[in-house]
């Protein structure tokens, strides 16, 4: 199942419509494709009215692009996770029985605490990928506006 980009590229008659190749499109290819589907003559539609897309900028919208992020900020909640559980007061809460109640209490709201910092980390990350995303497909819109303003002379 192609992606809501990946459509909206091919919508246009641009080459390349896997996701990764989207990222290779230059601004002459953009304008040939475009100027076809539009049926535009090519001198009305310049290569200069468009760019080429930042590979950084699809490198974004992958969550494996902020592995490094997310580990970096994983690794000191583990270990205050772990600390907090073994420490002084996870002892004293399970009062040396291994399965006390008044441990497991204490066991669950330190992952809770956890799973909650995680859970904004992520969050984050959503947002980064979404706002990548967003950039990409305002950008292929634009792209459409320029070549209906060109076709039907409202440019």
């Amino acid at each position: 199942m192609k992606s809501y980009i990946e459509q909206l590229v091919e919508s246009l008659g641009l080459p390349g419509t896997s996701y990764s190749g989207i990222a290779n499109l230059s601004p002459d290819s953009i304008a040939s494709a475009v100027a076809g589907t539009y049926g535009i003559d090519q001198s009305l539609l310049p290569s200069h009215l468009f760019s080429g897309f930042n590979k950084g900028l699809f490198e974004g919208t992958y969550g494996k692009t902020y592995s490094p992020i997310v580990q970096a900020q994983q690794n000191p909640l583990i270990q205050d996770l772990t600390a907090s559980i073994e420490g002084h007061k996870g002892k004293r809460a399970f009062g040396g029985f291994a399965g006390s109640q008044q441990g497991q209490d204490y066991m669950s709201q330190a992952k809770d605490v956890y799973g909650q910092k995680m859970s904004g980390v992520l969050a984050d990350v959503g947002s980064s990928v979404s706002s990548s995303e967003q950039y990409i497909i305002d950008y292929l819109n634009s792209i459409k506006d320029t070549a209906l303003g060109i076709r039907y002379g409202n440019v």
